[in-house]
């Protein structure tokens, strides 16, 4: 089973965050191969809301079917991926961290074949690529949001609620 994880500490709070990670029209601009990931059930997202996953691997579209497996505002949020190749999990943990919010992010992929089985090791380089570069664009989206609302404040002062 390619198995990929790694962390990083984001200068933004924990609600910040999974508001980020929870917006499922944001995820293009940060998931690697995502092309869109969207909501299918009503109401608001909790554990057993249905996804639905497309994504593009070289010149291949693909679909893939999901549910959310974890829904803890500001702590955690998992999503489960399935197709008749794969079943990926996906997952992320907030804490505390020591210059903002710590994230755990990690991918467990299972091939549903032989033929998959087989090309793990190479599914686990690409896994953890993914995961790394993942967490960079991430890091770096929600990075620069903070600094340019930090920026507006310091040239316009506090906004008045």
């Amino acid at each position: 089973m390619p198995l990929a994880e790694a962390s990083v500490s984001i200068m933004c709070p924990a609600a910040e965050v999974f508001a980020f990670l929870d917006d499922t029209a944001r995820a293009p601009q940060w998931l690697e191969l995502c092309t869109a990931l969207e909501q299918r059930s009503p109401g608001p997202k909790a554990v057993g809301t249905a996804l639905a996953y497309s994504y593009r691997q070289g010149a291949r579209p693909g679909h893939m079917d999901g549910l959310v497996t974890a829904y803890e505002p500001g702590a955690a949020l998992g999503m489960r991926f399935t197709d008749p190749k794969f079943t990926v999990q996906v997952d992320f943990l907030l804490g505390p961290g020591l210059t903002g919010t710590e994230v755990h992010h990690r991918i467990d992929i299972t091939p549903a074949s032989l033929v998959g089985r087989l090309m793990s090791p190479f599914i686990q380089f690409g896994n953890r690529r993914q995961v790394a570069n993942n967490l960079d664009r991430l890091k770096h989206l929600l990075e620069s949001a903070s600094a340019q609302k930090a920026n507006a404040t310091r040239v316009n002062g506090p906004s008045e609620k």
